[in-house]
């Protein structure tokens, strides 16, 4: 099961890559800044956003909410994850497989720390926004099960790279602060090796069209 060339397209065009910090990198990265968010969890998501975003997810700013949304591959194997933060109408969801390894060690992390960390790269910038909130599900039990059943869809990256291109249009989904409708969003596909599969995946399309091609040529 292969995307359409459209889909990966929009998907490079519109969205951010993510990636996962162990807590050694995590120290790393937070060695530059004067002060550490709290609260603060061992691991953390690190993306690139655009500084519009970020000044919307300043501290001193509306109080940022958070919802966990929850879907199952379709052979059942795997479930992928949005993880939605929204302030005002600005939406920043952050899209991952509940099967990574990465995924996994860190919203192990964040359950047991209660609470969830995230660096934000300005882009075109060298400046950093760290931000941390708070991590208390009513039932989290039901993600530590899904997480603990969680298999790698036969599918591949497949079902995330096509859940993170509906989530790049703003209009997806729903907001999650009362009188305000979700005018901007960024979605951020998270994973161990995303980028490297999604170039796989936009490869083996283009090799897969010009076979065609050339096949039609001959005929």
């Amino acid at each position: 099961m292969i995307p359409e060339l459209s889909e990966v397209t929009s998907v490079f065009r519109h969205v951010r890559f993510g990636t996962i910090l162990t807590p050694e990198r995590l120290e790393a990265e937070l060695k530059p800044l004067v002060q550490r968010p709290r609260p603060m969890a061992n691991c953390a998501l690190k993306t690139e956003a655009p500084n519009w975003l970020i000044d919307r997810f300043d501290p001193d700013g509306p109080p940022l909410e958070h919802k966990l949304v929850v879907y199952p591959t379709v052979d059942r194997r795997d479930h992928l994850l949005a993880l939605l933060m929204q302030s005002g109408g600005v939406q920043l969801r952050w899209l991952m497989q509940l099967s990574d390894p990465g995924v996994q060690r860190f919203l192990v992390d964040a359950l047991e720390q209660h609470a969830l960390t995230m660096l934000l790269s300005i882009e075109n910038t060298r400046q950093m926004a760290a931000m941390g909130l708070g991590f208390d599900l009513e039932e989290p039990q039901s993600l530590r099960d899904l997480l603990s059943s969680a298999r790698p869809s036969s599918y591949g990256i497949a079902p995330l790279v096509q859940l993170t291109t509906l989530y790049a249009n703003a209009r997806f989904g729903s907001s999650i602060v009362d009188g305000h409708e979700v005018t901007d969003a960024i979605a951020v596909l998270v994973g161990s090796d995303t980028r490297e599969q999604l170039e796989a995946v936009v490869l083996a399309k283009s090799q897969l069209e010009a076979a065609k091609e050339n096949d039609a040529k001959l005929h």
